[in-house]
């Protein structure tokens, strides 16, 4: 488990031990979405973003703030989680260090998943 503070040190912390002990299972965070990829082009499958379950709740709550129900806060809740986490995979498969993030044509969101949020909402 990799629960240190700076990115650069995290990125080669996940880099030696994958390197070193393959078959280890290492866990670490992410200290954003873009750190994620680094991390999976290194190898890393079990990534903890720092804030994504804090703006889920905090999501969740405003939606119940707003009028909605738990239940269909927690329904908005599980299909973004499941759209991305889709387009995480995705993204992070698509994603070359070598190619400006604005130039990789595949590393680039889909707009149907924003569409199907929407549908959830409502």
């Amino acid at each position: 488990m990799i629960a240190i503070d700076d990115r650069e040190q995290i990125n080669e912390l996940v880099e030696y031990a994958i390197r070193n002990f393959p078959d280890l299972h290492v866990v670490t965070r992410a200290v954003d979405r873009h750190h994620v990829y680094q991390l999976w082009a290194r190898g890393c499958r079990d990534i903890i973003r720092e804030t994504f379950d804090s703006s889920l709740r905090m999501g969740r709550s405003t939606l119940e703030a707003l009028g909605h129900s738990r239940a269909a806060g927690d329904e908005v809740v599980e299909v973004f989680t499941e759209m991305d986490r889709g387009v995480m995979v995705e993204a992070a498969s698509a994603y070359d260090p070598a190619i400006p993030a604005h130039e990789n044509r595949l590393y680039r969101p889909h707009p149907r998943n924003a569409r199907r949020l929407g549908t959830a909402v409502q």
